[in-house]
Parts: structure tokens; sequence; C-alpha cells
């Protein structure tokens, strides 16, 4: 007596059915196509509704004084949250300069007082600045009040863009 395997058996029943639908085997892989291609997200469901979740954290941008999505903003934007800055041991804007591209900080020819640039865009001396620099909802107007630390900070928001993006709605 010959020994046949269950693999060799399936085969076979497989080639019987084949032959009497008429269907081919690449047709009958074509025809279990959709059900396989759903099985994984189903799981991936359940899984979703026991509990596990795989959520991204939604990035919210306060720098144009009012709330939106990250996805949302025009403009090329870096956002620091409280952790970033803690474990970046960020403490003043000069800090942020060397973590941002195209953004720098540096002396001006006054002693004391320093100068932004976002783009090669920068503060002018006796005039209404090109660039906004922003701190807890205040703008900073002076240059020497660009080098005081930075203390308590949730968050630092980045954004390259013109100007008047940023000041509306500002008081």
């Amino acid at each position: 007596m010959k020994k046949v395997n269950h693999a060799e058996q399936v085969a076979k029943k497989t080639e019987v059915k084949s032959e009497q639908t008429g269907l081919s085997r690449s047709a009958m892989v074509l025809g279990l196509m959709p059900h396989l291609l759903l099985t994984p997200s189903l799981g991936a469901a359940a899984e979703t509704e026991g509990g596990i979740q795989n959520a991204i954290e939604e990035i919210v941008v306060t720098a144009r004084f009012r709330e939106e999505k990250l996805q949302d903003i025009p403009d090329t934007v870096k956002v620091f949250s409280a952790g970033d800055i803690r474990e970046a041991r960020i403490v003043s804007i000069s800090d942020v300069s060397a973590l941002v591209p195209n953004f720098s900080m540096f002396s001006s020819q006054d002693a004391g007082l320093a100068a932004v640039n976002i783009r090669g865009i920068g503060q002018v001396r006796n005039g209404e600045p090109p660039l906004a620099v922003v701190i807890d909802g205040v703008q900073v107007s002076h240059p020497d009040q660009i080098r005081q630390p930075l203390f308590d900070i949730a968050s630092i928001e980045v954004l390259k863009g013109p100007r008047e993006r940023y000041m509306v709605g500002m008081p």
C-alpha cells in the first residue's frame, strides 16, 4: 500500500474540484484575494477594540495666536514640546537657533544686543522688524529682550513664512 501524505491529498482534491468547475488555480487564488486582504485589517480592528491603541499624537500650534493643527499651517514649522525643551536643555533663544535650520541669532554691533535671522531675513535697526519674536504671547520688540533667559516654557514654535500671517489676531 502506497503512503500519501495529507498535503498531497488536499492538492489532488483541489485539482479535481478545479477541473470540475473549470477554474484554474490562479483564478481560485484571485477569488480568495479580497478575503485575504481584509483578514489582517479585521485583526487590527479587534486589537484596537481590545485596548491596544496606535494613535498618532496630534500637534497643536498656537504661534499664530489661535490653535491650529500642524498639518493645516501653510508655513514651515518646528515645534519643541516641554519634553523636547528639557531634553535639549534649551534655556535661551540662541539654544533654539542651534537646533532649527535657517534660524540664527548673533550679537549685533551694539553691546548686549542680539539680532535674529530667519531664512536670511533679519531685524532692522531703526524700523518695524520684518520678523516677530513672540514669548508667552507678547511680541519682543527690542533686541535686548531677546537675550533674556527662558524659563517655565511649555513649548517653542518657530514658523517660517510671511510675518503678516503670524500677526493676525495679535493684541
